[in-house]
Formats: structure tokens, C-alpha cells, sequence
């Protein structure tokens, strides 16, 4: 991750054009309503519940933070610099050369990713955090969240990777950041709320499965992929 709000599945907000979101929608007035992600630009993100185009329920802002510093970077040579040094054998293959180049300081940016206002809010105004605390005690740092997606060619399922499954103690991150690829905050005792690597927004409780396709084509000769979303209680050793 992580969120790239120039993609084409990002859309703008009806009477809000500054502001993108991902998510579901309200049929009516085309509104952000239910689970989703707005982008007010490319480092400010609300993932979460709406409510007709207002942040409304669980959920949480999401922020980077660039950084630059000016740092030495090695520039290699040109493949020309290199093979001027380069010592041949008897069949014109070179067996060593000399690693050519020279340091060069150059500004160095870093992003680094923050959770804020990880709580309950109403009509778009933070009411108040929520407690997560359970994530990092057992049961719920034991419990595992996985992941698999099945690529589907001319309709059928085919080449399925996973599931692969992994505790929330072993690579849950400060920033909420799961693994790189996704980011878990606590829903409810009994759920979280989960965002996946492909920026879908869901509450999912254990033993429960959550599942979006990417599909293309016409019907019979569709392409994509069955993504799906686990999270279950560590199987008994």
C-alpha cells in the first residue's frame, strides 16, 4: 500500500469535486454511504462508515508524512566506464571489472504513514477514540487474518494462491498496517475494520470471509480476479 487516489476506480463526491472516495454509494443520490475511503489529497484519508457523504461511525483518519534529506547515493558507471576495466578470457568473456561510479548527494524523500482520530464520528466531526487495546492481548493478537485470490480466465477459476494466514501479533504495526498490505483497526470486540491491499473497506468478524471480484470482458470470456479476505482462530497444533 499504500492509497493512490489517481486510480480509475476512484471517483469524485457529487457537489464535492476536491474530494475523491472508493466505496459503496447511496443509489439514490450517488452519495458516499457505507463502507469506504475518501481523499481529500494525496497524503489526508478517511477510511471507514459514511453516511450520505459524511463521515458517520467507526472509523479513522489516515495521514504521510514526507521527509527529504540530502544523502550520498552511488551512481554506478556507464556499462562503457565498467567494461573499460573489465579483464577478458580466452573467449572474449569478461571475468572481472572494477565497480565504477561515484557518490553524488542527492535529496533522499521518505514517507512515513500515520493513523489519527481512530474512533466513532457523526455528522463529518470526531467524537471520540475508540479502544483498540484488544488487538495487541490474546485472543485477539492470535487470531489470523489471510488472504487469497483466484485468477479467472474465460469464466473459470483457475491458478487459486493461498490462503495465507498470520496472526495480528506477528505483523501488526504501529500505524495499523498489516503485513504492508493492509490496515486493521478493532470494529468491535468482535469484528475489524479492514482495509485490503486493493483500498476495499469491510468489517469482518472470525470465521468470516469477505469477498470482491475484479472482473473484464464479455460474459464467457471474463478475466480477473476473485479476491477474498479471512480471518479465523489458529488452528490447534
Amino acid at each position: 500500500m499504500y492509497f493512490n487516489p489517481d486510480n480509475h476506480t476512484w471517483s469524485t463526491v457529487p457537489g464535492n469535486e476536491s474530494l475523491r472516495y472508493k466505496g459503496e454509494v447511496d443509489s439514490v443520490t450517488g452519495l458516499p454511504h457505507g463502507m469506504g475511503i475518501l481523499a481529500y489529497d494525496d497524503c489526508h484519508f478517511y477510511i471507514g462508515e459514511l453516511h450520505q457523504g459524511k463521515r458517520h461511525g467507526r472509523g479513522f483518519m489516515f495521514r504521510k508524512e514526507v521527509t527529504s534529506q540530502v544523502k550520498p547515493v552511488w551512481h554506478r558507471g556507464t556499462y562503457e566506464e565498467v567494461m573499460a576495466t573489465a579483464e577478458f578470457d580466452s573467449c572474449g568473456r569478461p571475468i572481472h571489472y572494477e565497480n565504477v561510479g561515484k557518490w553524488v548527494n542527492e535529496e533522499v524523500k521518505t514517507a512515513h504513514w500515520y493513523k489519527e482520530q481512530d474512533g466513532y464520528w457523526q455528522d463529518d466531526n470526531y467524537t471520540g477514540d475508540a479502544d483498540t487495546s484488544a488487538l495487541y492481548r490474546h485472543p485477539w493478537n492470535k487470531r489470523e487474518l489471510g488472504y487469497m485470490n483466484t485468477n479467472l480466465y474465460d469464466g473459470k477459476k483457475s491458478s487459486p494462491y493461498g490462503p495465507f494466514y498470520h496472526a495480528l501479533s506477528d505483523m501488526l504495526k504501529k500505524n495499523g498496517s498489516f503485513g504492508d498490505y493492509h490496515l486493521v483497526t478493532l470494529y468491535d470486540e468482535d469484528h475489524l475494520l479492514l482495509v485490503t491491499h486493493q483500498e476495499r473497506v469491510c468489517k469482518i468478524g472470525v470465521g468470516e470471509t469477505f469477498v470482491w471480484n475484479d472482473t473484464w470482458g464479455d460474459p464467457g470470456h471474463e478475466g480477473g480476479t476473485i479476491y477474498e479476505e479471512m480471518l479465523r482462530e489458529p488452528e490447534q497444533q
